[in-house]
């Protein structure tokens, strides 16, 4: 992957960065005075100009999508005007530079993310308790390295046994527009996964299916001119499974799977007015439904389910200040909740986000917060 190749990738999200540092700079910061507020309005935040190569709105599979969804609503305690104040803990794992997707293991006890660290960019880990992170496969920026599989790994997850992490880099690999790597928690050279070059990966969810463990993801089918899509492929590698590509799909991103095999999407900016949606792909098939619209999601837009799949969890921003927010989607009434605290209300760039596989604990990072330009939030 030549330096040229990589700038030109990453400046794929530079639209993001630029935009929202200029609007949040004249904006109310995320956390203030005392005040308790009630409001209604739409979720999120900023969207992204990110889908080059992505397709528009036509394509082959899934080309309707059911509207059941209501206004999203806001409502709560605030410390800010812009929305309820959560009731759940958030604090800091990590400190990074540009953190980009955080995975807990499946107690939530350890947190592993993709970032462009100060020792290069690859894949970090760090306790929940907030110690200091150490790198798992991390290569430091050398022109042109070919031991440097890593150009944009916006996504991670792990294994249901915790052994195993597996690295969506959407513009890697052979081909240059991206594939999946799979390596040990305990570091390692990273391979890339049979079946993914070229998918152009996004976001990414491994659950067992049948007791093996499926791994789910976003992207664009592979081939030039390769239509949006959302894929299975088994955690070993293998034959690639196409759930649905082009229709509704435009920039898919963050991923979540249920138990029953429905498939829950963000989709950046697949609503009216290039604000986000999130679909639901039904298990076995069928048409998406739109689950809500008109977010503002950030990039690589981040969802996980709670343990009892009654709430998708999404990382989001405000509408009126662009500083990070949780999104709480009721799945069965369709609607959603902005939640916030002090301890993230006031940053910008709203990331990936992934629960532990047994525990009620998410991991979610933003990928300019603080002091070193990066931060990884555990939720509890």
């Amino acid at each position: 992957m030549t330096d040229r190749r990589r700038e030109r990738f990453w400046h794929r999200a530079g639209p993001l960065v630029v935009a929202g540092a200029a609007i949040a700079a004249g904006a109310a910061p995320g956390c203030g005075g005392d005040s308790t507020t009630t409001t209604s309005s739409t979720s999120g935040g900023m969207t992204t100009s990110t889908s080059s190569g992505m397709g528009g709105s036509g394509g082959a599979e899934s080309t309707t999508a059911t509207t059941t969804s209501t206004s999203t609503t806001t409502t709560g305690a605030s410390t800010s005007g812009t929305g309820g104040s959560t009731t759940q803990a958030i604090a800091t794992a990590a400190d990074v530079k540009r953190a980009l997707d955080a995975t807990p293991d499946p107690e939530g006890t350890e947190i592993y993310f993709t970032a462009s660290g100060v020792n290069g960019l690859g894949v970090y880990k760090a306790p929940a308790d907030g110690s200091s992170p150490a790198a798992v496969a991390v290569y430091p920026t050398i022109a042109d390295d070919p031991n440097d599989p890593f150009v944009a790994p916006f996504g991670i997850g792990i294994s249901s046994d915790g052994k195993q992490l597996f690295v969506s880099d959407s513009a890697a690999g052979a081909s240059d527009r991206g594939g999946i790597y799979e390596l040990p928690i305990g570091g390692g050279a990273p391979t890339e996964l049979s079946g993914t070059d070229g998918t152009s990966p996004h976001s990414l969810d491994i659950v067992a299916v049948g007791g093996v463990d499926t791994l789910y993801f976003t992207g664009t089918e592979p081939k030039p001119g390769g239509l949006p899509g959302v894929f299975s492929i088994p955690a070993t590698g293998g034959a690639l499974t196409t759930i649905s590509v082009g229709g509704i799909l435009r920039d898919p991103s963050g991923i979540a799977v249920a138990k029953n095999g429905d498939v829950y999407v963000a989709d950046t900016v697949g609503a009216d007015g290039n604000t986000a949606q999130i679909l639901l792909f039904p298990a076995g098939g069928g048409a998406p439904t739109i689950v809500v619209a008109d977010l503002r999601l950030g990039y690589p837009a981040g969802v996980a389910l709670s343990m009892d799949e009654k709430t998708l969890y999404a990382s989001a921003f405000s509408p009126q200040t662009l500083t990070d927010r949780l999104v709480l989607v009721d799945v069965a009434a369709k609607t959603s909740t902005e939640t916030f605290s002090a301890e993230i209300g006031a940053f910008t760039e709203s990331a990936g986000l992934h629960r532990a596989k047994k525990a009620e604990i998410f991991a979610w990072a933003d990928s300019s917060a603080g002091p070193a330009g990066g931060k990884v939030f555990v939720i509890k």
